[in-house]
């Protein structure tokens, strides 16, 4: 994984890493270590199972396009993320995401809790309301813990028949029956129509636009702050009193507490991500 407060080309970083984003691993752990959890995903994949959670996930389509089915309000629906697209994904809502060949995308999740639990969960392929068979963890690692669950689903009576044998119990948190996620939307779009300073997204996940010249004090952001550059260059002053230039294109994730402020020059687009659930560690 790539280290905490050091700049690195994330373009570059990508077309390194590219035989990682093909099956059978197709995805590959950028930051991880901390409250954030920053990974790039490729494709093909093909899968059934939808992925249960309590936090959000942010996803950004790099290259190529990917379909992301969901359960909207308990209906089956299909989220079509273009090349170039942004899409947040509200908690609590079951997805299946489903990537073609060749394609590549951002995703952010966050660190789980103590006690809280990530579900996997199939339903019968012609009744979308009939649970056929779930299971549900303590996620510290979804690209390893994915691969038992899907495992023994496979191996299972459930599996065989397509006919659920048991009554599930409830979930151990309640799910998002009532919100219906907006389309996705254009990332070069909102952040070249943004001014400095405005919210893309301001929930549990917030992505912010600063456009230079401007220094902003993060040194009270909760949690950590992913700094990803999108034109010329911007500058992190750390509570060491060390800095870091960082350039375009280049990504960074800061610990808690270090960064202080951010300088971002002339004509410079920045962007910020943090995430309001600080878990302890």
């Amino acid at each position: 994984m790539s280290k905490y407060d050091e700049p690195q080309p994330f373009y570059r970083w990508i077309e390194e890493n590219a035989p990682l984003l093909k099956p059978p691993v197709a995805n590959k752990l950028m930051y991880g270590d901390g409250q954030m959890k920053v990974m790039v995903v490729g494709g093909p994949n093909t899968r059934e199972d939808y992925h249960i959670e309590e936090g959000e996930e942010f996803f950004y389509q790099i290259k190529g396009e990917m379909t992301l089915k969901i359960m909207d309000g308990g209906k089956p629906r299909d989220i079509v993320i273009r090349e170039g697209e942004v899409f947040l994904l509200p908690a609590r809502i079951p997805h299946s995401p489903q990537r073609s060949a060749g394609g590549i995308g951002l995703v952010l999740e966050r660190e789980r809790a103590d006690g809280e639990l990530d579900g996997l969960r199939w339903y019968v392929r012609d009744d979308p309301n009939t649970i056929l068979y779930e299971e549900w963890f303590h996620c510290t690692d979804l690209g390893t813990q994915l691969k038992p669950v899907i495992e023994r689903f496979f191996a299972s009576e459930e599996y065989k028949t397509q006919k659920p044998t048991k009554t599930f119990p409830a979930p151990p948190f309640e799910l998002d029956t009532t919100t219906s996620p907006p389309e996705p939307v254009g990332f070069a779009s909102i952040v070249g129509d943004a001014k400095n300073g405005d919210k893309l997204f301001a929930s549990e996940f917030t992505v912010t636009v600063h456009k230079g010249p401007c220094t902003v004090d993060v040194s009270d952001e909760r949690g950590e702050v992913l700094v990803l550059q999108v034109r010329r260059e911007s500058s992190i002053e750390f509570v060491s009193g060390d800095a870091q230039a960082v350039a375009e294109g280049h990504i960074v994730l800061t610990r808690k507490g270090n960064a202080k402020k951010l300088a971002v020059s002339e004509g410079a687009v920045t962007l910020t991500f943090t995430n309001a659930v600080v878990v302890a560690k």
